[in-house]
């Protein structure tokens, strides 16, 4: 039979649903959660180090031989890297086995009782959901750095007294910890530099065309942007679990913190003990930092008890909206269209209500647009779900400045609904910058009168340039002056350049600074195949000494018989080894593997910590050590 088509049966066998459903039933406990750390670790991974140690009051001997049991049933699959040992699960198998890990870890801690009624302790929780917060705190971030007011040291930190500031007027997170609006500073600041949404010139941050592009367009969008850039290049994965999310029963939606956070940390450790109680509650700095994460981007919601965080409740909507994107990115046929689906809302009025003495409340889930020209020409007073803005003239002239256009102001002012007389002030303050505007233009300036009056008499020429200065020059866009240039050498001109100077600006790089907030990644290796070519031999020659044969046999049974009483009492054996020079080894048995040919057995050696395997008839004057 050819080996492709070997392949394929194989791989058609490991991906039928009723193989992976029956391996999972037979799993016990230990082997599902060990199963729902691997696949939740998605690219990431998880080290071997992190599973032996994640089962509370089970001996990592035989956590490792439920993770090699695994490998066997072609569940998950091991890479060895010249350190640590990783171990990952299936893409192909990530949709059918994710939903019936998680569905048990997750949802069976419920806040629902056996009678269908509610927990103890959920009903007098308080619910903190930060919805649409990520989105407005982004748009303030990115209006701070178009006013200029954002700036980046040598070591690619931003200056403190910016980040203090910035971190000031995120007063919302305070609610649960008051290290989190700083933590979300950081946050927003890593997601703009890894988006290319600001650049840098001698340290002080500028909107890039995609910033600027981000601002003005849907709410929606610039969070599932962020949403993916967070997915892809902070943990690295995720996707499957969004997808497994969108897919497990809305009923009972709301379940304890500490069975989310005993899978979870897995991203981002260290795993805490607490995380093993399934009725334990925690403050925000002991939650796992991709706990905090998926807070601060509204994928749930925190039920707080007595101050602490107790209970979880996935957004349904948030989650829907993210998995179609998902979808669709790998099904570009896909029939819905994601932006279709409703992102839902805060909740409150969608319409903003103008106050006197030049203040506003605006909805936290006005559109990102409207919201923007806010930030540049007004102060924002609040962090609720109504934000408070107050218009001063200085605060008008500044957003002018920043680039807002006087039609959009004007567009700005009817939407908020000022009265006229608000209104009319407002407008005149603008005026006051707007009717004596530096503007930046390109001038050909044209000394010899008898040329100027030529250059207006030509038609082709007069429709490259916007504005005509008596006796001085012409006005002209930057874009037409190669145009402008080639028409003048016609006519024997050739201007000089008068340059004014041009932004140099250049990507911001956050490399040095960086390497603290990353969050720790095991490394990875080549896969570790169990079956390697190099261990295959010729079948042994018939022994022509049959009592030699039968002594031998006797020899290795007992070997067998001792290495089990090993490991079953998870005792120690030393026995000498010929590889590649014959040595004495102590050695912590893990495992026997009686259906290889030759048998072999798994163990870690007590003088190096290294985890090896070695092969049974090698091992000499083999001993258990009392």
């Amino acid at each position: 039979m050819q080996a492709a088509k070997v392949i394929q049966l194989v791989y058609d066998w490991a991906i039928r649903p009723d193989r992976i459903a029956q391996s999972l039933k037979t799993a016990d406990s230990q082997g599902r959660h060990l199963i729902a750390l691997v696949y939740a670790s998605e690219d990431r991974g998880a080290s071997e180090a992190e599973l032996l140690g994640s089962l509370e009051g089970f001996p990592p001997s035989q956590a490792l031989m439920l993770l090699g049991k695994l490998e066997q049933e072609l569940l998950i699959f091991s890479r060895e890297g010249d350190k640590t040992r990783t171990f990952h699960g299936f893409r192909e198998l990530a949709d059918e086995v994710l939903p019936a890990v998680l569905a048990d870890q997750w949802l069976g801690a419920t806040a629902v009782d056996k009678t269908g009624q509610a927990g103890a302790g959920v009903e007098s929780a308080s619910w903190i959901s930060f919805r649409n917060f990520l989105s407005g705190h982004l748009c303030h971030f990115l209006c701070q750095v178009a006013l200029g007011s954002v700036k980046i040291t040598q070591n690619g930190e931003m200056h403190r007294k910016d980040a203090q500031e910035l971190a000031q007027r995120f007063t919302f997170g305070e609610r649960l910890s008051s290290a989190l609006p700083a933590e979300e500073v950081q946050l927003l600041l890593h997601f703009s530099v890894g988006a290319s949404l600001v650049l840098q010139e001698d340290g002080v941050l500028y909107l890039s065309m995609e910033g600027k592009a981000l601002l003005r367009g849907e709410r929606r969008e610039a969070w599932r942007k962020f949403a993916e850039w967070w997915m892809e290049s902070r943990v690295h994965g995720l996707s499957h679990i969004i997808k497994t999310l969108a897919k497990l029963p809305a009923d009972p939606a709301t379940g304890r913190i500490a069975p989310w956070a005993n899978i979870l940390w897995i991203y981002s450790g260290p795993q805490r003990k607490g995380y093993h109680d399934p009725k334990a509650s925690f403050t925000w700095e002991n939650l796992p930092k991709v706990m905090q994460e998926l807070w601060l981007l509204g994928i749930v919601d925190f039920g707080m008890v007595k101050g602490r965080i107790a209970w979880v409740r996935p957004d349904r909507a948030a989650i829907a909206f993210l998995a179609l994107h998902l979808a669709a990115n790998e099904d570009p046929e896909s029939s819905r269209n994601p932006a279709d689906a409703d992102e839902g809302n805060t909740g409150h009025p969608t319409r903003p209500i103008s106050l006197p003495n030049m203040e506003s409340l605006v909805p936290l889930d006005s559109p990102l647009g409207w919201q923007y020209r806010l930030e540049l020409v007004g102060h924002k007073s609040n962090d609720e779900f109504m934000g408070r803005y107050r218009f001063t003239k200085e605060s008008v002239i500044q957003g002018l400045q920043a680039g807002l256009g006087m039609e959009e102001f004007k567009d700005l002012l009817t939407w908020l609904g000022f009265e006229g007389p608000a209104r009319q002030t407002l407008l005149e303050w603008a005026s006051t910058y707007a009717s004596t505007l530096f503007m930046d233009a390109l001038l050909l300036k044209v000394s010899d009168p008898m040329r100027f009056r030529e250059l207006q008499e030509i038609p082709q020429f007069l429709e490259l340039v916007t504005e005509v200065i008596p006796d001085y020059g012409f006005v002209l866009n930057r874009q037409n002056k190669a145009r402008v240039k080639e028409l003048l050498q016609h006519f024997g001109l050739v201007p000089g350049e008068d340059s004014r100077r041009i932004l140099d600006l250049a990507p911001v790089s956050l490399s040095m600074a960086g390497t603290a907030w990353e969050l720790p990644r095991p490394e990875i290796g080549p896969p570790a195949y169990r079956e390697s070519p190099g261990s295959l031999r010729a079948p042994p020659q018939e022994p022509k000494d049959k009592n030699g044969q039968a002594s031998r046999e006797q020899e290795m049974k007992e070997r067998i018989e001792t290495l089990e009483s090993a490991i079953a009492g998870e005792k120690k054996i030393e026995f000498s080894y010929a590889a590649p020079t014959m040595k004495r080894i102590a050695l912590k048995p893990l495992l026997l593997l009686k259906h290889k040919d030759p048998i072999k057995f798994i163990g870690i050696e007590l003088d190096s910590g290294h985890r090896n395997e070695y092969v049974l008839e090698q091992a000499k004057a083999l001993r258990i050590v009392e």
